[in-house]
């Protein structure tokens, strides 16, 4: 009888001092889990933010010396005049890749370019450019993503007096570059997309050739494509593998995406709940004793 008692005096005590320890540890590991995921959230929404301001930062300053040189080049006198104008932008700009001045009927009359960036130099029409198509039905400056020697450019068009425009090829391999030497801890990196959510810029190695075929139908990606608004989440691929990052959108079309291993990004977090559990363990073993 006097055993019998024991016990439950004995079972009463562990479960005094356990409990209570228990459901502390356990609120206290939800508490610095959620902190640790805003932190984590936080940090890819504003490198994803600081990034996309840069991207827009550099087309806006090409923007406005393009415009400059343009306003320059309708005060000029005969065709020379204009076409030395056109090569000293082409040399204070390394990034142009070519500028032509095209007719109402898209047909180029006088052609500029780098030769290390250019493709096609011949004087040709451009008249079934979806972005030049754009460009007549607005009357306006217009702007469109496309494929330049298999590196990522940026072509505009600018209205000009007399009917006649520029058309102005950017190479974006300079801007990628900087994209793609961002990190963020061991697997961490950013990546631009174009308005259908495919990767313009991605450091090689980063993705397998499944996952980057797969890469626009990611729901962080779609939402990235959808939204115009910064956001960030977790998810998971196709495969399996879990993710967390952010977006942002940028003007030319498309967004910033920040992408890092799920594992990696909440190691710190992993680390504090075995911590916290081994602490846990030692208590229970402690209050049984």
């Amino acid at each position: 009888m006097k055993s019998g008692l024991i016990r439950k005096f004995a079972a009463i005590m562990m479960s005094l001092a356990l409990i209570p320890v228990a459901l502390l540890g356990l609120q206290l590991i939800n508490i610095s889990r959620r902190g640790i995921q805003a932190a984590v959230l936080e940090l890819h929404t504003k490198l994803a933010e600081t990034l996309a301001e840069k991207v827009d930062g550099y087309f806006s300053d090409s923007h406005q010396k393009v415009a400059f040189f343009l306003a320059a080049l309708e005060r000029a006198g005969g065709w020379d005049e204009r076409q030395e104008l056109l090569r000293s932008l082409i040399e204070t700009h390394h990034d142009i890749a070519e500028i032509s001045l095209v007719d109402a009927k898209g047909l180029e009359v006088v052609k500029v370019y780098n030769p290390e960036l250019a493709g096609e130099t011949g004087l040709i029409s451009r008249a079934s450019d979806p972005a030049f198509q754009q460009y007549q039905a607005l009357a306006r400056r217009s702007s469109a993503l496309v494929e330049n020697n298999g590196t990522p450019g940026l072509v505009l068009y600018y209205p000009l007096k007399g009917g006649t425009g520029a058309r102005v090829l950017m190479s974006m391999g300079t801007l990628g570059r900087r994209i793609s030497s961002e990190r963020l801890g061991g697997t961490g990196f950013a990546v631009l997309i174009d308005p259908r959510g495919k990767p313009l810029f991605i450091d090689e190695g980063r993705l397998d050739a499944e996952a980057l075929a797969g890469f626009p139908s990611w729901s962080m990606v779609r939402a990235a494509v959808q939204s115009q608004t910064v956001g960030s989440s977790e998810f998971e691929d196709a495969q399996g593998l879990r993710y967390v990052g952010a977006y942002a959108p940028v003007t030319i079309g498309g967004a910033i995406v920040t992408l890092q291993s799920h594992a990696e990004a909440y190691h710190a977090a992993g680390r504090m709940k075995r911590t916290a559990l081994g602490a846990i363990f030692i208590v229970i073993i402690v209050a049984a004793l």
